[in-house]
C-alpha cells in the first residue's frame, strides 16, 4: 500500500481493508468525543523503518487511572459514559486486534479536558 506524505510516498506491508477499518474506528471515536465544531487531525509521518499515523482530538480525553484499560474489552471510562457518547467500548479493542494483525503498534496519549491523541506505527515495507 502506498501513503502520500506530503511529496514523499511511502510503501507499507499492510492490508488496506484492516488499516481503513482500524483508521475508521479512531476517526469515528474522535468526532464522537470531541464537542460539535472542533477539529479532527489525521497525520503521517515516517522514519526508515515505519510510518505513524496519528489522530488527534481536542475531546474529553481520558485519565491516566483509565488509560491502561481503554483496549479491553467493553470497558468504558466514567467520563466517557458521562458525556453519554454512544458506545460498547468494542472499538478500541477492535483496533487493538486489528493493530496485531498489521504488525502495528497503537499508543494513546490523553489529558482530561485536552482530548487525545492515537498513534499507529505500521512497518515500511522493505526495498532490496
Amino acid at each position: 500500500m502506498s501513503v502520500g506524505l506530503g511529496d514523499v510516498h511511502v510503501t507499507l506491508d499492510t492490508s488496506p481493508p484492516l488499516l481503513a477499518q482500524l483508521l475508521d474506528v479512531l476517526v469515528d471515536n474522535a468526532f464522537a468525543y470531541s464537542q460539535p465544531g472542533t477539529s479532527v487531525i489525521v497525520r503521517a509521518t515516517a522514519d526508515a523503518d515505519r510510518v505513524t499515523i496519528d489522530v488527534q482530538d481536542h475531546g474529553i480525553g481520558i485519565s491516566d487511572a483509565d488509560r491502561p484499560r481503554i483496549f479491553e474489552p467493553f470497558f468504558r471510562a466514567a467520563d466517557a459514559r458521562r458525556v453519554r457518547a454512544a458506545g460498547s467500548g468494542l472499538g478500541l479493542a477492535i483496533v487493538a486486534r486489528l493493530a496485531t494483525a498489521l504488525a502495528a503498534t497503537v499508543h494513546c496519549d490523553s489529558a482530561p479536558g485536552k482530548g487525545s491523541t492515537f498513534s499507529v506505527s505500521l512497518p515500511r515495507r522493505r526495498t532490496t
